[in-house]
């Protein structure tokens, strides 16, 4: 979780050239470094405690008549 986000700053940042963007590089490789510093804790917080218990998809016909109703009155 502290060397993927620190490789994906220094990647960004340094090797493809952000610093010449100045400021506005700064930002963007750090918000990119935190992006995968997010990724990394969700996967890592899912593999502790197991993954989340996704809804079941609904393929009955009544579910797609309501939405076609709701689509033909707009």
């Amino acid at each position: 979780m502290i060397g993927r986000p620190a490789w994906r700053f220094l990647r960004t940042y340094i090797f493809q050239l952000g610093f010449l963007d100045g400021i506005y590089g700064l930002v963007f490789c750090s918000l990119q470094a935190f992006g995968t510093f997010l990724k990394w804790t969700i996967l890592w917080g899912w593999r502790m405690t197991g993954q989340p218990r996704l809804p079941e998809f609904d393929e009955s016909a009544e579910t797609w008549q309501l939405l076609d109703q709701q689509q033909s009155e707009t």
